[in-house]
This record gives C-alpha cells, structure tokens and sequence, in this order.
C-alpha cells in the first residue's frame, strides 16, 4: 500500500518545491501540461495537482522511540558536519515491500549475539537485472532508515557496468568515503590495505550506512566492508556476489514488477484518470516494459509530454518501433528495452539526438554543459539547453545542479548509435579539458613548469577560470573526468595529450593529497612519453614518478625513478628538470630521515638553479635554508631564507614570499625571537589569506598560534588556534584540527580512529613542522 502525506504533516519532510528532471528506476519527470497547473517534480518528492500538494511514498519505518528527535534534521554546525551522501529518494515508489522487509531484517541483526559476542558486520546485496530498480530500492531504503544511522549515511557508485569505462577500483572507492568522512587526504596510505584498515578505524564505533551502488565483483566493495556492526553496508549489482555471502551477507534478489505493480508505478506517474481510461492501451505498454521500472519512467515521460494524444497511439509507435529493432538485444540490453529507447531517443530533434549520441563518447561520470558544449562544438548556452531537453526526455538526468549523467542502460544505447563524428568530438572534448586544466594550473602555481601545448582544435574552447579558487572547484569538480579522459586518451594511444594532461594535474594532486592517482596518472605519463621516444618528457616523467612514490614512502621506487630521471636530463641538457629532480631528491632523503644528503642535494639544486630564473632560485634558497635549520646551522639557514624572501618579493611571486616568511618565523622561534617570529608567521598567513591559498594559511596560524604562546600572548595564541582549526576543519584535515584542538583544550584527546593509525603510522613526521615543499 502507498501512502499520501500532505506537505503540512506527517512522515515527509519536503523543504522546496523542486522542478528539475531526474531519472530514477522508479520514477518519471512530468512536465507541465499546456498551461495547466499540473506539475510532477520527480525526484524532488513533490507532486503539485492542482494545487493540492502530496508526496507519494511508503511510510518510513525508524528504531527511533515516539518523540525522539531526528538526528539527520537537526539545524545545528554539528549536525552539518555528518555526511548525508544518499541520491535524492525515489518520488514514486512500489511494489517493494518484500525486498524492504528482506533488508530489514538483513540490516537490522543485533550489535551482539546472545552470548554476548559481537554479531558480525551488517551487509546485504540487491541483485537484478539492469533497470529493475535496484538503485532505487537501496536509496528509498536508506531514506527510510536514515534516522538509524545518526553518524551519517555515504554513497559511492562503484560503475560496475558503465560501457565507456572500467569499473571504479576500489582503492578509488576508498578515497571516496575516506574523502566523505573528512580524512585528510595527506594521511592516507597508498596502499589499499592500509587504506581499507583506516576506513574501518574511522567508521569504528558510529552508527553508519554505506550504500554502494553498481559493484560489478566482490573485489570493489570487500575492503569498504566495515569492521564494526554498529555499521551497515547495502550493496547493488547485477551478478551474483558469492564472496559476500561467504563474508556473512543477505542477498536480496529484485525480480521485474508483477503486473499490478507495474500498474500501480504508472499510474503514480499518469494519474488513475488517464490510465483507467484506456486500460488495454495500458497493459500494452506496460508488455513493452516488461516490468522493469526504467522503461515503464521513459514511456510515462513521453505521455506526460504529449497529454493530447491518445494512449493506443503510443502504443502504435512502440510497436512499430519493436518491429524495427527485432533481433537486436543483447544480454544488457534486451528489445524491449531498446524499443522503449529508441523511441524515445527518435523524438529528439536532429541537435538533441546528436549531443545524446555524443554523450556516450564522454568517458567520465558525468558532464556539465561546457563539456558538452565542447562535445558538441556549439556555445555553452545552447548545450545547457540541450542537456536539459535531454533529461525532459528522461534520457539523462541532471544529479547535481548543471551535472548530468546517464543509466548505464541508455549510455549504451547511446554508444550503439552510429556517428562518424565521435573521434573529432572525444578530441574536442579532450582539448577542452586539457586546456581548462592547463589555465587552472596556472592560477594554481603561476610558477609551475608549463606544459607546452599546441592551439586546441576549432569548438574545443576552455572554460574561462579567473582565480585561484574557482581553479581548485573546477579541478574538484571535473576530477573523475580529467583522469577518465587520460585514460581513454591513452587506450587511442594519444601519447603527447596523455603526458600533457599529466602534467596539468600535478599541482592539484600534490595539494589535495591523491597520493595513488599522483602515481597512477604518471605511470601513464611515463608510458606515454616512453612512446613519444621523448628523453626530455621521458626525465620530467622519471621525475614525477619518483617524487610520487618519495611521498608515498615508497623510498627504493622513489630513488629509482629520480636517478633515472637526472641520467635522462642530462641526455637531453634539460638544466630545468635536473635542477628540479635534484630539489625532490632532497626532499626524498628528508623523508628519510637523512638531512646530510638533503641538504646536499638542495645544495646542488641550488646551484644549478643559479643559473635559471630568480623565483626557481629563491624557491631552492628557501630549500637549504630549510635543511640547514634542520642541521641547527640557523645562521646559514636565515642568511638563505632572507635572500630567498627578497628575491620573492623583488619578482613578485606572493607564494614563495609567504613560505620565506613562515621559515623566518621558524627560525625566530628557535632563537626565542618571539616578536619577529610573531611578525613574520602574521605577515605569511596575510598573504596567503590574501592569495586565497587557505591550506597554507591553516598552516601558518598554526604556526603563528605556537609564536603568540611564546611571546606570552595567550588571548592572540588561542584566537590563532581557534581560526587554524575552523580552516583545517573545512579543509577536512582532522589530523592537523585535533592537533590544535589539544592546545584549546589541553584535556582533549582526538577518537581512536584514523588519526591515531595515521599519527602512529608516521609518528616523526607528525612532530616535525612541513618542509619547504609544504
């Protein structure tokens, strides 16, 4: 049974009335009907019928006692900070009621057995067919039972069964929820395992849901399995999971809706009236929809747009349709389906139809509208119009705000579509990234070593970014993207453009902290210019390579990679790429623990840089007077630093001025300088306010917070603390915020959770204060 609650009562809270397309196993979009005040907002939750407002669902089942509160409404910062990751629920929803009692009872075991033993982990799969409404199960679930899950509830789509790509490994998956639960990206481990035991360290003792979505092996979700069973973890995919069910899973299987349920979904979407009025056309197009609650939301959407016309007419098109397409379904893809497809992919205009096939060439998880525009070769407008016709038609759906993306199921009916336009369209849209990323790195580092480039190629124009900001929420945003696009790059053996766009995500990587997607995007870099047969490309890849694996303390690659890189340099008299490779050599044996073989290789960085530009140089100065302070030669290690913050200023590089003055405040702070010390750490956390760089500013008022103590300035100290926390905080970096939260409250001790693994993982490194490459 269904169950209706009006907006001003009962189980459904509904906050805004929302009329944006979303595509949903179990529902449809409606639009508006000629003028008449008929709207369905689907996958908003809201359904306006002239002008009654109703909410179709199913009545929320909670372990919650009468009267308690709900954890996840509650208004307050603290309850902002849970994560709450679930996909919006499905707005029309029904004949489920089996496979929700079935997850009930899978996911609500006890936390201890009778005797007292922990009961083991909470975990069960929805298996079925692709469009059977798995996705849409776990989510209305998981909405249902949110309130049971007061810690939080995180979503990953694993892409199992994506067309264009390989399904997501799960050390990506691990990165993701580490990512969710505010881990700081600098403290987690490249090795999965590692990474899998901080997952189950950070979720020990919360009261957590994780649903992962579209998990094509048992490999993709076994390491995000949580270790406590204060936790559940709901999984869905097409195959069988065997390995889980040894590990103690439910299976719960969807079959396709019986033809009542099939009934009763459209009619949620057409309304009864319509649907009781012509009921043979009905059960026909339910026959073309063989019960899966995909094609039933496409046929919905394309009656609710064409109100005037007849049921029985559709059904004349849909059979024409299924006789045309006769003999083409596959084992994902059956005629049915295609039909339904099909035909509603051959009601889009000749523009629709064309960005819709060009959709499947895009290789990533999803595309905003300057991304297909470059698909397209058309303005951005115009492909913002395009991609919202496009979820009209629910054969895309728009997740987040100007982010759209594709059932596996339609984007291979997209990829099946012929267009000898493809290549032309990947190559632009590869250009628009790689241009985009290119300027982003720019604003990132303006300092940085420049890829060199060629023009992008007609209708491939980059997205205009203008600050440092709004370069990290690009690269934030299009970051999946970026790295499925140098892959499929690299499968068309485009070697220069796969180096290239290497090159363009170093800066991000390196200070978001993806330490594995640092060396998997420069395993790829290298490869690539090994084919180009490019000694210079071949060294800056060696080098990369090597200064990626020296931060994932893997030493003997890391050293590896580095002397080959200097031996290729050489080859290739790139004085540039040596100099720099020596400077990670210094900055590799620092991790080490060796400061003599830093410093020297500073040194020799040094010298070579000498002989290059002026800001290269004060960055290496800044370098050895770095190791040399580490020596407690502070006399040397102030003389370099001065020069390097003079030469910084004289050349205008903000950046390399604020590290220079953060390193002289160190070294007043030793020397009990605590004024200047005070002086310079303030000076450095202005400029990177100023520059927008709130990831070192975090730093360096942390810094500036231990030099007001010094001085005996403890109102400033606690103030400089308090603002250093609220920025680690935002930036997720919990390590660095339970260190200062121990100097505001001296009684704290930060969870056994990640922070401890990590801290104990690297415990000098957590004592010492960052390097110069901070």
């Amino acid at each position: 049974m269904r169950a209706r609650w009006s907006l001003l009562g009962g189980a459904a809270t509904v906050s805004t009335v929302v009329l944006v397309p979303m595509l949903t196993n179990a529902g449809s979009t409606l639009l508006p009907t000629g003028g008449a005040a008929a709207w369905l907002a689907v996958g908003g939750a809201v359904v306006l019928t002239g002008g009654a407002a109703m909410v179709t669902g199913r009545r929320g089942r909670s372990s919650r006692k009468p009267g308690e509160a709900d954890p996840a409404a509650d208004g307050s910062a603290a309850a902002a900070e849970v994560p709450r990751q679930l996909p919006a629920p499905p707005p029309v929803f029904t004949g489920r009621d089996a496979a929700l009692a079935e997850l009930d009872r899978a996911l609500d075991r006890p936390v201890e057995q009778p005797t007292g033993v922990p009961a083991a982990g909470r975990t069960a799969v929805i298996i079925g067919t692709g469009g059977v409404g798995k996705t849409s199960t776990a989510v209305h679930w998981a909405h249902l039972r949110r309130a049971d899950f007061p810690d939080g509830q995180l979503y990953v789509n694993l892409r199992g069964f994506d067309p264009t790509q390989p399904p997501m490994p799960a050390a990506t998956a691990l990165r993701s929820l580490l990512t969710a639960l505010r881990v700081d990206p600098k403290v987690v481990p490249v090795d999965p395992d590692a990474q899998a035991a901080l997952l189950r360290s950070t979720l020990a003792q919360r009261r957590m849901l994780v649903v992962a979505d579209n998990a094509r092996y048992a490999g993709q979700v076994e390491p995000l399995l949580p270790g406590t069973p204060t936790c559940a973890i709901l999984v869905t995919s097409r195959h069988e999971l065997p390995d889980l069910y040894l590990r103690g899973a439910t299976a719960v299987r969807l079959d396709v809706l019986d033809p009542a349920g099939s009934r009763e979904l459209i009619s949620g979407h057409l309304g009864a009236r319509r649907v009781d009025a012509e009921p043979d056309a009905v059960s026909e197009l339910l026959g073309f929809c063989a019960g899966l609650p995909l094609a039933i939301s496409i046929v919905a959407v394309r009656a609710v747009t064409r109100p005037g016309l007849p049921l029985r007419e559709i059904c004349a098109e849909l059979r024409d349709e299924s006789a045309r397409l006769d003999g083409l379904g596959t084992d994902d893809l059956s005629v049915n389906v295609r039909a339904v497809i099909s035909w509603s992919y051959r009601a889009l205009d000749a523009a629709q139809a064309r960005l819709f096939r060009l959709l499947g060439t895009a290789a990533g998880p999803d595309v905003g509208p300057a991304a297909a525009a470059a698909l397209a070769a058309v303005p951005v407008a115009r492909a913002r119009t395009l991609l919202a016709a496009l979820a009209n038609a629910h054969l895309a759906q728009e997740h987040l705000p100007g982010r759209y993306r594709m059932h596996d199921l339609i984007r291979l009916f997209a990829v099946e579509q012929p267009d000898p336009e493809r290549p032309a369209a990947f190559r632009r849209l590869v250009d628009f990234y790689l241009h985009t990323a290119l300027h982003g790195a720019d604003l990132l580092d303006p300092h940085w070593r420049r890829v060199d480039v060629a023009a992008p190629v007609a209708g491939a124009g980059p997205f205009v970014l203008t600050t440092a900001d709004a370069a990290r929420s690009w690269f934030d945003a299009e970051y999946e993207n970026l790295l499925a696009t140098s892959r499929a790059a690299r499968d068309r053996d485009w070697h220069r453009l796969v180096w290239q766009l290497a090159g363009t995500l170093v800066t991000h990587q390196r200070q978001q902290g993806h330490g594995s997607d640092y060396i998997d995007t420069w395993r790829q870099g290298l490869a690539a210019a090994e084919a180009l047969d490019d000694p210079s490309a071949q060294a800056w890849a060696h080098r990369q390579l090597g200064q990626a694996y020296s931060r994932a303390e893997q030493h003997d690659r890391a050293d590896e990679h580095l002397r080959r890189a200097l031996t290729l340099a050489g080859q290739a008299a790139d004085l540039a790429c040596e100099a720099a490779t020596r400077r990670s050599l210094a900055r590799a044996w620092a991790r080490r623990g060796d400061d003599h073989r830093a410093l020297a290789h500073a040194q020799h960085a040094l010298r070579l840089y000498r002989r290059l530009d002026p800001v290269s140089r004060a960055r290496a100065l800044n370098t050895v007077g770095w190791y040399l302070a580490q020596l407690h030669r502070y006399e040397q290690a102030r003389r370099h630093c001065a020069e390097a913050l003079a030469l910084h200023r004289e050349h205008g590089y903000a950046d390399g001025e604020a590290l220079a003055l953060d390193s002289l405040g160190y070294l007043d702070r030793i020397a009990g300088r605590h004024a200047a010390a005070v002086r310079h750490h303030r000076q450095a956390a202005e400029i990177f306010r100023r520059l927008g760089n709130a990831y070192k500013e975090a730093d360096t008022l942390a810094h500036l917070a231990e030099a007001y103590a010094a001085a005996g300035q403890p109102h400033e100290a606690r103030t400089a603390w308090q603002r250093a926390h609220d920025l680690y905080r935002a930036q997720r970096r919990h390590t660095q915020a339970d260190r200062v939260r121990a100097r505001l409250v001296p009684d704290h001790r930060p969870a056994a959770d990640d922070r401890d693994a990590a801290d104990a993982a690297q415990p000098d490194r957590a004592a010492r204060p960052p390097g110069p490459g901070r």
